[in-house]
């Protein structure tokens, strides 16, 4: 969902982009530049300046994160099918597995190697934040204001026309269907959320939700139910948030207090929310009734 305060070319600019952008960045749409280098068996790929550099911001937070966050764990990743509730078999997990290593991805101005033949790329972890920066440019350069809304990735550029802030609601984790977590004021900034409740399904009983760990193969074992990041980049929030949700809610507060501009919360299934230490005074909020406030 895209919105702007008077300005129709900067919309239909922006819905140009995203479709362009799709056809640039899934791993599932046949024929995109991603779709092209995991099907290139190892041999360098020509791809678009935009690829490049959404493959090479990537690659940064893979190496910030030590490796928690891989662009690779699409040899996993894309056995998964969370659409039609489809587990992969243990040996394909296993043999996937053993394709995950960022390190082995190579960017050579626009020309992309996969070093290793079998490795998959998915840049489902932050492509959304890639693209909601770039839109905001858009909005930039166009002196225009308003809300970019990729589902999951906001971010609201400028202010209001009257001069105020943007309110943002937060879902509860807990009840995403019926009630907030908690309210709070933005300009120029993106806020991103990663949680276990928008892509899941249940096979025996066992639920099975989309952020992978790359040492298994499966969901990763936390004890979060959701977090979220709050920064003027999108790209940053989006790598970091899933990272988090790997980390746990210790390490990953640890990690995060130490990345500056970027603040955050983490709630678990109890709906008790820890912040970090900056949170409270860069963004003012108002948590809603029920939610319990913690501190670590």
């Amino acid at each position: 969902m895209l919105s702007s305060y008077g300005n129709q070319e900067v919309l239909d600019r922006c819905i140009e982009e995203c479709a362009r952008f799709d056809t640039l960045l899934s791993a599932h749409t046949e024929g995109s530049d991603v779709w092209k280098i995991n099907h290139a068996g190892g041999k360098p790929t020509k791809v678009s300046a935009d690829t490049a550099a959404c493959i090479q911001d990537s690659l940064v937070y893979c190496e910030k994160s030590k490796g928690v966050f891989d662009i690779t764990i699409g040899s996993v990743s894309l056995l998964w099918d969370f659409v039609s509730g489809v587990k992969p078999s243990e040996e394909a997990i296993q043999e996937g597995l053993t394709h995950i290593d960022y390190t082995k991805v190579q960017v050579d101005g626009t020309v992309v190697t996969l070093e290793d033949p079998k490795a998959q790329l998915d840049l489902g972890g932050s492509a959304k934040g890639f693209i909601a920066d770039k839109l905001a440019q858009i909005y930039r350069d166009a002196g225009a204001s308003g809300i970019i809304n990729l589902g999951g990735n906001v971010y609201c550029i400028g202010k209001k026309p009257d001069g105020s802030k943007y309110r943002v609601a937060v879902k509860d984790p807990n009840d995403p269907n019926q009630k907030f977590l908690l309210v709070l004021e933005l300009e120029d900034s993106s806020i991103v959320t990663s949680g276990l409740y928008e892509r899941n399904f249940v096979v025996d009983d066992t639920m099975y939700y989309h952020i992978l760990d790359i040492n298994t193969g499966y969901p990763a074992q936390t004890d979060l139910v959701a977090d979220t990041l709050v920064s003027k980049s999108s790209t940053e929030c989006d790598c970091y948030s899933t990272t988090l949700f790997i980390l746990g809610l210790e390490e990953g507060k640890s990690f995060i207090e130490g990345v500056d501009e970027i603040e955050g919360f983490f709630v678990n299934e109890n709906n008790e929310v820890v912040f970090t230490s900056g949170f409270k005074e860069q963004y003012p909020y108002e948590l809603e009734e029920g939610i319990v406030e913690v501190s670590l």
